[in-house]
């Protein structure tokens, strides 16, 4: 499909350029998983104590009070 285009003759840098763009979509990712509150992880960590422990004490919990 690539030889239809012809995308890897016109652009040769387009593999690196795509290899690039998976990695720091990897790593923010990576970032955004992290158990602090603002950022996902956090809000997930947040959602899974709230069935058990109430809204308050999860709240407390996931930013680190």
């Amino acid at each position: 499909m690539n030889t239809v285009f012809g995308w890897w003759r016109q652009v040769p840098d387009i593999r690196t350029f795509l290899v690039t763009l998976a990695f720091i979509s990897g790593v923010l990712l990576g970032f955004n998983l992290l158990q602090v509150y603002p950022l996902n992880g956090g809000q997930i960590l947040r959602s899974l104590l709230w069935f058990w422990v109430g809204h308050a004490r999860s709240l407390m919990a996931a930013s680190g009070w």
